[in-house]
């Protein structure tokens, strides 16, 4: 079959609305023909900044003693290692193998180390790419213009974590209000243009995230997601499955 590009999605995104532990976006509300050809190209643009330390390997490191050594705790990050987000409590994506172990944590710290969050989840029960939201509930809104740096571990062993798996990433949170005011005039198809181009990494993952959940047997969407994956070197992960955590 051949390929489809980023470029070739038409879709009425609903609004996105606020975060929770998996993103829930509003509902698809559009009868426009899903093969209709857009009328601008989509194209992920990475910003022109770095992550403010050396992270690499930070997006796809996870070694742990509690996984098999031929999968990895895998974070959805650009090679920068750095995600852009207009959202006060974004979304970060991972990748979870299969593990004995009961527990995921998710830590965030600001640039200077300070700790602002850390919290705990059960594991899914299977592989696959999973969501955690930085909730207002959890901790205040991100400060516009801050780079904070997130951690993610499956927790092998609760007294030794050198045998942890564990991923990092960072999260700067801007506010770009040429950019608000073209999404506010935009249809709402348009979204996912206007997001890869800004460079958004945050919002523009997860609108594909969202698309995979309500069309999973859509080709679009389905090519459109493994272009981005092979863009930021992620395509080992690309047929993963969309896994919930346990409630």
């Amino acid at each position: 079959m051949k390929s489809l590009s980023i470029d070739r999605l038409l879709f009425k995104l609903g609004s996105i609305g606020a975060f929770s532990l998996v993103w829930i976006l509003g509902s698809i509300g559009s009868g426009r023909a899903v093969g209709s050809r857009p009328e601008a190209k989509v194209d992920f643009s990475p910003p022109n900044a770095e992550a403010p330390a050396s992270t690499t390997g930070g997006a796809s490191r996870g070694w742990g003693t509690c996984i098999e050594p031929d999968d990895n705790l895998v974070a959805l990050m650009p090679p920068s290692n750095l995600g852009l987000t207009l959202e006060a409590h974004p979304t970060i994506w991972l990748y979870v193998p299969e593990s004995s172990a009961d527990t995921l944590e998710l830590v965030l710290n600001r640039e200077d180390g300070t700790e602002v969050l850390r919290k705990t989840t059960v594991m899914p029960q299977e592989s696959g790419i999973i969501s955690l939201t930085l909730n207002e509930s959890d901790l205040p809104a991100l400060e516009i213009g801050k780079d904070y740096r997130w951690y993610a571990s499956i927790l092998c062993s609760e007294t030794d974590r050198s045998g942890n798996a564990i991923v990092e990433g960072w999260v700067k949170r801007i506010d770009d209000s040429t950019l608000r005011d073209k999404l506010a005039r935009a249809e709402v198809e348009n979204h996912l243009q206007l997001y890869a181009e800004a460079g958004i990494w945050y919002e523009t993952l997860a609108t594909l995230v969202h698309l995979r959940r309500t069309q999973p047997d859509n080709a679009e969407v389905l090519s459109s997601w493994e272009q981005l994956m092979q863009s930021v070197g992620l395509e080992a992960i690309a047929d993963a499955p969309l896994s919930q955590l346990p409630r």
